[in-house]
């Protein structure tokens, strides 16, 4: 059977693996409907209409199908909640809500003026995965709850750290929750990128990139942004992932890779980025740079704009006519989800192109003497005006 919205084959679920979509609504559904069962309570029930919301018997604790949600005897609950923003991003391996086939390969590259850039997004069992007969348990004491295990999975977690990872599917924004629990969702993001709902994904990532100073998260989801940008060409994308850089933890970004998504997207180059990246330019007397940024960047926008007639620093003009498949290359991280084959890709490094480099380091050289020539006249005029 086919999937009425994305066209894509599908067999024995009730909800599309590919595009998300409600098989039940559109009559295609070839899952049973849970049997209905009259001691089930008004609250049980509402799980049948949206799975932000799941109550739980606390002697039972298990996200069971919304069929056998009745405990009798039970009258502790307690209740999980996911954040709207989620709700639409979770990847379940069993139950009504199951959307995740593992069978599914979907292979990318990326072209850039004949380099080729390939990965797979098929691979192992997918490590955000939520199996709902796995047990969950409130914890006494959240704060005793060890932390999760490197590269961790929903189905590694004991039943107290799952109580933990749904705290963060409830309020992701925070800020204050583990660092294992917001991977072990960002995996599932990573895959939905690829994904009609890939979107929504990128909207989270870039929510999550706010609050979570993480350096390995940052690095992992901004390469990961980029170069999903880049394989679809979308400039916008690319401009609102740019305007999200305001906190000074999203900015450790590999000038290779920034330079690499502006090009290819048609982007320039700021004088702002070239001075934050004047190390990549081998330029090293950073003197200047760090005690007097705001004097360097004004001299430097000078020199961008009597070198090139433009506020910018076009990058087709090195990059169009050269031999990238010539450019020597760096194997980076592509994705952190280990379930994504491919992870380590190459990448051509931009920085040194000679002639591209050169021409920066020259105009990060020429800032760097106006500006030593500007604070000298400073202090010679302060001086004087003392006496």
């Amino acid at each position: 059977m086919k999937c009425p919205n994305c066209g894509c084959n599908v067999e024995k679920t009730n909800f599309c693996p590919y595009c998300g979509c409600d098989l039940k609504k559109c009559g295609h559904s070839i899952l049973p409907s849970p049997r209905k069962n009259n001691t089930v309570s008004d609250q049980a029930k509402e799980l049948t209409k949206s799975f932000g919301k799941f109550i739980l018997a606390k002697t039972a604790s298990s996200i069971k199908d919304y069929s056998e949600k009745i405990h009798a005897g039970n009258k502790t609950k307690f209740s999980l909640n996911v954040h709207p923003d989620l709700q639409n991003l979770l990847w379940f391996g069993d139950g009504p809500r199951k959307n995740y086939i593992k069978e599914k390969k979907q292979n990318e590259s990326i072209k850039i003026n004949g380099y080729i850039i390939n990965f797979s997004t098929y691979g192992s069992d997918e490590p955000s995965l939520i199996l709902t007969k796995l047990p969950i348990e409130k914890p006494v004491n959240p704060s005793n709850v060890p932390r999760p295990p490197y590269y961790p999975s929903y189905a590694d977690l004991t039943p107290e750290q799952r109580w933990m990872y749904w705290q963060f599917l409830e309020n992701p924004y925070s800020g204050t929750h583990d660092i294992g629990y917001v991977f072990i969702f960002y995996y599932g993001l990573e895959r939905y990128l690829f994904s009609q709902r890939s979107g929504n994904a990128v909207n989270v990532i870039l929510k999550l990139r706010d609050c979570y100073a993480n350096t390995s998260f940052q690095s992992y989801s901004s390469t990961a942004l980029i170069l999903y940008t880049i394989s679809r060409k979308d400039t916008a994308l690319a401009t609102s992932f740019l305007d999200s850089l305001d906190k000074s933890h999203e900015m450790k970004i590999p000038a290779d890779l920034l330079i690499l998504l502006k090009y290819t997207l048609g982007l320039s180059l700021t004088a702002y980025e070239i001075m934050r990246y004047s190390k990549a330019f081998l330029f090293n007397n950073q003197r200047y740079i760090k005690n007097s940024p705001d004097v360097f960047l004004g001299f430097l926008q000078k020199e961008i704009n009597a070198q090139y007639e433009s506020d910018f620093v076009q990058l087709g003009l090195f990059f169009d006519n050269a031999d990238v498949t010539k450019i020597p290359t760096a194997d980076i991280p592509l994705f952190a989800n280990i379930s994504i084959r491919n992870k380590i890709v190459k990448i051509p490094r931009l920085c040194e192109y000679t002639p591209f480099t050169a021409k920066m380091n020259n105009l990060l050289t020429a800032a760097h003497d106006s500006t030593k020539k500007y604070l000298a006249k400073q202090r010679k005029e302060a001086k004087q005006n003392q006496n």
